[in-house]
């Protein structure tokens, strides 16, 4: 990956660290128990 696609890489995992609380509670709402949300941002994470 060239530097300009790893910079962006870095600044959307780094977004993403910074809201993880935010993104499980809108999880949370869409799914049954808390335990289904951390599973959902789990696999989210593996995917990105």
């Amino acid at each position: 990956m060239n530097e300009v696609g790893h910079d962006s890489s870095e600044a959307f995992i780094t977004l993403i660290l910074q809201h993880e609380r935010r993104l499980w509670h809108f999880i949370l709402a869409l799914v049954p128990t808390d335990q289904d949300a951390e599973d959902v941002l789990q696999e989210t994470a593996v995917v990105l």
